[in-house]
């Protein structure tokens, strides 16, 4: 088979050569530390690109022709470009500056979904799913604003009776999942305590696309971006808050590339912790001994540390952080697709997180993103030396004691 370079956009192939193979991605990606294999690292999966272009468009390729390129090595390459949850380590720390979160998403669009190699099998029916239902789940849309039958207090649903300042993105996982739901509960209590004029989109809501963009499938995400985008402008919100990092990310870095948003997108923890510092919204007193996982998308791809820990400062915890914390924080494992189709690597790399817990001598590990929390729990149950919690839920919790 041929490499198909003219997918290929002239910043992936200068990204692809700029390496410099000094190794730093190797010592941080997490997927080193659980197998060690040649293409396991981004440095490897770069090289054998480089090489792989070299044979077909190379000064030895126009000499003596283009090398077929070996096809179980290609699928090889895409199994592996799978595995990673493009967390975003290898470009917080490579020193050539290689946009390797962006390019890791543009490369499996272009190398395997638009080749027909991919997305992989496990993640068909996702797609499918958020096309037909507007979520992952394959759930109805009629029982996505179920969860609000459990809140004390009336929440106006799309279109609006009365103007709101926000927009709460509820978010497919917190809608639908009975684990999560507690995020989407405790975003909406405390918003409403501290008198904010906000609605959600109700059935009308519809997925980010996190998953698609994640997985490759550029074109679904265009297209779900764009419906999502016409929706959420309509409802003339000036704030479009969300409890979840992956649809925070989505919403306030890539929707911009395909279809821009009028209002500021913001994540939970940011508003809250506004609203406490302007004393709307006062924080229950604790105690206790804390510490708390950065999720990527909430970290190293928004640059978002602060507001969380200014909130669990406010709250009276004692922070100890772990050891790799903000932008060197160790991936939990979920994102991109890894845990739906390598389950036994999303789970090593949670474990791991949670022994990084551990070691802190915590009580608690908390963290504000719906999938860390689901790996993170599961793992700390298993360990039984630590607790995982939502930082939200934690407040809201406390608030009613």
């Amino acid at each position: 088979m041929r490499f198909p370079i003219e997918r290929l956009s002239t910043k992936n192939i200068l990204e692809i050569f700029a390496c410099t193979k000094c190794g730093e991605c190797t010592k941080y990606c997490f997927m080193c530390e659980i197998e060690f294999e040649k293409l396991s690292d981004p440095l490897g999966k770069l090289e054998l690109m480089r090489k792989m272009i070299s044979s077909q468009r190379g000064l030895r390729a126009r000499i003596f022709g283009k090398k077929e390129i070996d096809e179980t090595l290609y699928r090889d390459l895409m199994t592996h470009m799978y595995k990673c949850t493009i967390c975003g380590q290898c470009q917080v720390v490579c020193p050539a500056n290689i946009q390797t979160m962006e390019t890791w998403e543009e490369l499996r669009n272009a190398l395997f979904v638009e080749e027909g190699l991919a997305p992989m099998e496990v993640h068909r029916p996702f797609i499918t799913s958020i096309m037909d239902f507007n979520n992952p789940w394959q759930q109805s849309p009629g029982r996505r604003a179920r969860w609000t039958r459990r809140l004390k207090f009336d929440i106006q649903k799309y279109p609006f009776e009365s103007d709101v300042d926000v927009l709460f993105f509820v978010g497919c996982t917190a809608s639908y999942d009975a684990n999560i739901r507690g995020m989407a509960l405790s975003t909406a209590e405390l918003l409403h305590k501290a008198g904010v004029k906000f609605g959600i989109l109700g059935e009308r809501e519809i997925c980010c696309g996190s998953t698609l963009l994640r997985v490759g499938a550029k074109r679904e995400f265009r297209e779900i971006s764009e419906k999502n985008s016409r929706i959420l402008n309509e409802t003339n919100a000036d704030i479009i808050v969300t409890a979840c990092a992956g649809c925070f990310k989505t919403l306030r870095h890539d929707y911009p590339k395909f279809a821009p948003l009028d209002a500021e997108v913001v994540h939970a923890v940011q508003l809250i912790n506004e609203l406490s510092q302007d004393q709307k919204l006062q924080l229950p007193e604790t105690g206790g001994r804390v510490t708390y996982h950065d999720p990527c998308h909430l970290g190293r791809h928004s640059g978002v540390y602060e507001p969380q820990r200014e909130l669990i400062s406010a709250l009276g915890l004692e922070l100890v952080e772990m050891e790799r914390s903000k932008k060197m924080s160790r991936c939990c494992g979920a994102g991109a697709g890894v845990k739906s189709a390598f389950p036994d690597i999303s789970s090593k790399a949670s474990e791991n997180r949670v022994k990084d817990a551990i070691r802190t001598g915590a009580e608690l590990l908390l963290t504000s993103c719906p999938f860390c929390y689901q790996s993170l729990k599961l793992s700390s149950v298993k360990k039984g030396e630590i607790r995982t919690g939502d930082l939200l839920e934690f407040i809201a919790e406390n608030l009613k004691k």
